[in-house]
């Protein structure tokens, strides 16, 4: 039989949930005329321990709520009665209040103009609304971005505070279980659960972006710091600019104290103008293409408006298309458009304007352009453990390739045969020993060796102490191998066992 007997113990607390320092009532009903009851308090550990006389079918407990119950613990009960065991646990919420943050994020205004310096105000206070000082982790990230991809970050109270199983079991010596034999009874040994692998901490460096009439700063990202401290007041400013995007921007904030009192704020500001000019336009140009590229402009001025509208073009053939005086209903659009012809190479830049007396908009875009025909790659690598090394390479380019649209790439990085290299000397000095340790030693060698002749990699590996390690390891591998054509552990496997040491080996 597996598992225990068990009768159950009904617990019944007066509330659904508790805050820390207030006392619980607890009604255990034991079902028996009398029993010593076991009390506990339990989570990751066992918090408190009691032992209750119930002088008959039930009894109440009172338990005091303390800051290790949170957010949650369990109330066991266990006692013995004729030789039975009688067990029951109970869920308590704690909710973890005094170990939350009240955090607020407030920009200076609730409205800003593409490039417009920005100020933030962070305050952090804890469950009573007082000041706590705490560091904050605080970025202003594109609305739209998470649209595409939700921010899978938890809610910090619940990473910290969320609700978590019990970990404390509860057995007696009435069963038991081993592996193995007793006498003619064969036994079990019941396996323990492991405990959950730990949680990692990841930041990164602030950036910020800003622009001036012009619009052609496009960033995703507006501000991040992960290094913000608010004061003894619980108060911090940042101050950036914002970038160019007329969007919303979703300022995150997440805050931690000393102690671990947790807490986050979401906080949307818009960036906006009221005269809007956008480009309609292909991602990149290929050598040659005629395309059609439209501005339209956006009136969110209370009267109709007369806009010149211009599009000026570096790396580009406009074949059709000129400035142009427009008028543009108030709460309306215009569209205007311009055939061009990609002809260079390399990238191309657009700077579209609309001009009116009142408010304009500038934007200034940036496009690649790709060379028309089949793109060609060739790579080299190499190795040195030389600092000031220095590497020759020849590389031809075809005959009929454009000389404009040829680039050259160099990335410096450790890489895997690097670190082949540097483990080398210790895998082909390995003991010999059984046929697995002959392996650890000669399959490395034989990689490298491979290794070594496709890629043509330099490297200070003497060529001919390998070629004879991998010999060494071949020659010991046809020795080890049993007459069926199979290998075992060692060399002669039925003389070492029928020995009855296969250490005597080594």
């Amino acid at each position: 039989m597996y598992g225990e007997a068990r009768e159950r113990v009904e617990i019944v607390p007066d509330k659904k949930s508790y805050r820390t320092g207030e006392v619980a009532r607890v009604l255990i009903v034991t079902g028996v005329p009398d029993a010593y009851v076991l009390v506990t308090t339990e989570g990751r550990d066992v918090y408190t321990r009691q032992v209750v006389h119930a002088m008959g079918p039930s009894v109440t407990v009172e338990i005091p709520i303390r800051p290790e119950h949170e957010p949650n613990c369990f109330i066991g009960a266990v006692f013995l009665h004729d030789n039975q065991l009688y067990s029951g646990s109970k869920k308590l919420k704690v909710a973890p209040v005094d170990r939350q943050l009240t955090v607020d994020v407030q920009p200076q205004k609730p409205q800003f103009l593409p490039g417009e310096a920005a100020a933030y105000m962070v305050t952090t206070r804890n469950a009573s609304g007082k000041p706590a000082p705490a560091e904050v982790s605080l970025g202003v990230v594109d609305e739209p971005i998470y649209a595409i991809r939700p921010d899978n970050a938890r809610d910090i109270v619940q990473f910290f505070y969320g609700e978590t199983g019990n970990r404390v079991n509860t057995s007696t010596s009435l069963s038991y279980f081993f592996s193995g034999h007793a006498g003619k009874r064969a036994m079990f040994l019941r396996a323990l659960a492991g405990l959950p692998a730990a949680r990692t901490w990841r930041n990164s460096s602030p950036s910020t972006s800003s622009s001036r009439g012009v619009r052609k700063a496009f960033p995703d990202t507006a501000f991040w710091a992960a290094t913000l401290t608010t004061d003894s007041a619980g108060r911090a400013q940042v101050r950036f600019n914002f970038p160019d995007t007329l969007t919303t921007w979703r300022a995150t904030a997440r805050a931690v104290t000393r102690d671990t009192r947790v807490g986050n704020a979401v906080q949307r500001t818009v960036v906006r103008k009221n005269l809007i000019l956008r480009l309609a336009m292909p991602r990149f140009f290929t050598e040659g293409d005629e395309v059609t590229i439209s501005a339209v402009v956006h009136n969110y001025l209370e009267e109709q408006k007369k806009a010149r509208v211009s599009l000026d073009v570096q790396g580009l053939d406009v074949l059709e298309g000129t400035t142009r005086d427009v008028y543009i209903p108030s709460r309306g659009e215009t569209r205007l458009d311009w055939r061009v012809r990609a002809q260079s190479l390399r990238e191309v830049k657009l700077l579209g304007k609309a001009l009116t007396n009142e408010e304009s908009d500038a934007v200034e875009l940036t496009l690649p352009v790709v060379p028309f025909g089949v793109k060609l790659s060739d790579a080299r690598a190499g190795s040195t453990t030389d600092p000031s090394a220095e590497f020759d390479a020849e590389m031809t380019f075809p005959a009929q390739s454009t000389p404009a649209s040829r680039t050259l790439e160099l990335s410096v990085s450790s890489s895997l045969a690097g670190a082949i290299f540097g483990a080398l000397e210790y895998l082909t000095s390995y003991p010999y020993g059984c046929t697995e340790q002959t392996m650890s030693s000669f399959l490395p060698n034989v990689i490298v060796t491979k290794a070594l002749d496709d890629l043509g990699v330099k490297s200070n590996v003497d060529r001919t102490a390998l070629q004879k390690k991998v010999r060494e390891g071949l020659q010991r591998l046809y020795d080890f191998q049993h007459e069926d054509g199979g290998w075992g552990w060692w060399q002669l496997y039925d003389r070492v066992c029928s020995s009855g040491s296969a250490a005597g080996r080594l």
